[in-house]
């Protein structure tokens, strides 16, 4: 059994990225299994996702507290003994949470599935949210946040953010402010992931050496008396307003040499039928090394070492960020530059040689991340928590080696129009203020 199939290529097209189908069946309708068997690697992964996350969160960090401490003790074992079976077992259990989901995978030796299994189980149904436990890890996460706020581009991100987002939860921190982490205390922990819990779909994937019936029979037996309910708790979705107008804010660090940079526009999300035609654009704009931004940016005008564009996905709403780091002197300098290439890939046709180097790039960069079961547990993580057709992916690449510069040229002059943009700096704020003045 192969990972993934790939058609070679022929008269030099692109090649197509054709990846692996999960088998889907149900618990209850609301708990959906996903499982994919690969016995050439001795490995199992096992992860557990719940589709809502820190968006409906009353208090900012909330999410991402209570699922660190889902791995800190369980009613049945003690945070330390969670520790030594991992270890014994040479395991992973970790917890994760986005804005849209969060998720508990498990990674182990197939031989060790039994024991892992129970302890992995355990930590999702019946996380204990200790009191010494809470208190341990928020002193580590209020030093992690500290961490960040002595990092320029996190300031600069959050004030992005804030003027994007603002008032929807997307503009405040996913880790929380020192205030909100000092707030929270263990019936908030309990309650909030026992309300996610009842509320929101689950899905279970599993992939490697694991028989998709022994799965299916084991987690069955767990979830057989799970039904999704309305507890009435779940937080309003606030609405995301539109932006008009270029804006310019500023996140102050005093005596900075450098500036931070981020430039943002909102932008459609994967299920848009211009989404394909998008992503290509963006590489070629400015998503890997041979993008249009790093080669006028970094190689001719040695403005920074490195520059890049993304797309990042969010359920609600997707925005595309272009983000560097600058010297303070040229700040203004690069903003016009990235502007003049937002106006240049907006007006004029893509040759079929730029296009070709960005499809190359795209197709070997997904080949080389479908080789491992995590890798592939991950394709089925995001189709699930986004909502994706079984045959998402299939499509997707094959979209993209279908699309020609003539095809590009409608989402080029829709996308990429340096209109209605957040412009974020990071750093001397007298310095920029003056900087900005000048133009």
């Amino acid at each position: 059994m192969k990972n993934t199939d790939i058609k070679p290529s022929l008269g030099g097209t692109i090649p197509l990225f054709i990846p692996p189908e999960f088998d889907v069946s149900y618990i209850n309708k609301n708990i959906k299994l996903y499982s994919y068997e690969n016995y050439y690697q001795p490995f199992v992964v096992i992860t557990i996702l719940v589709k809502e996350g820190a968006y409906i969160e009353n208090t900012a960090g909330l999410a991402v507290f209570t699922s660190q401490l889902l791995t800190r003790g369980t009613k049945k074992y003690s945070a330390n003994l969670i520790s030594k079976n991992v270890d014994k077992y040479g395991a992973s259990i970790n917890a994760g949470c986005n804005w849209d989901g969060i998720s508990l995978s498990l990674f182990c030796l197939a031989e060790f599935i039994e024991p892992m299994l129970e302890i992995f189980s355990d930590c999702f149904l019946n996380p204990a949210f200790a009191k010494d436990e809470i208190e341990r890890y928020r002193k580590k996460h209020l030093s992690d946040i500290q961490q960040k706020l002595a990092q320029p581009d996190y300031l600069t991100m959050l004030e992005f953010n804030k003027a994007m987002f603002a008032p929807a939860p997307y503009a405040h921190s996913l880790s929380g402010t020192d205030t909100s982490i000092q707030e929270i205390q263990k019936k908030d922990c309990e309650d909030f992931f026992t309300n996610l819990k009842s509320e929101n779909d689950i899905s279970i994937i599993s992939a490697g050496c694991i028989e998709k019936n022994y799965f299916a029979d084991y987690f069955s037996k767990l979830f057989s008396d799970k039904k999704k309910k309305d507890t009435g708790l779940k937080s309003e979705k606030s609405i995301i307003p539109q932006i008009k107008k270029n804006k310019i804010v500023i996140a102050d660090k005093p005596n900075a040499n450098q500036t931070t940079l981020r430039i943002g526009k909102f932008t459609v999300n994967r299920t848009n039928k211009d989404y394909p035609a998008l992503y290509l654009v963006n590489t070629i704009f400015g998503g890997y090394f041979q993008s249009r931004l790093n080669s006028v940016i970094r190689e001719k005008e040695g403005l920074t070492y490195g520059i890049n564009s993304g797309i990042k996905n969010r359920r609600y709403k997707s925005n595309m960020q272009i983000s560097s780091s600058i010297q303070k002197e040229s700040t203004m300098k690069a903003v016009k530059l990235i502007f003049d290439e937002m106006q240049k890939i907006s007006e004029k046709r893509i040759s079929q040689t730029e296009l070709n180097r960005a499809k190359n790039y795209i197709m070997g960069t997904y080949i080389r991340g479908s080789e491992t079961i995590q890798e592939l547990s991950s394709m089925a993580y995001t189709r699930d928590l986004y909502g994706l057709p079984k045959n998402y992916f299939k499509q997707f690449y094959g979209k993209i080696s279908e699309l020609t510069p003539e095809m590009l040229l409608p989402v080029q002059r829709k996308y990429f129009v340096p209109e209605n943009l957040i412009i974020a700096l990071g750093g001397d704020k007298t310095f920029l203020e003056e900087q900005i003045g000048k133009i």
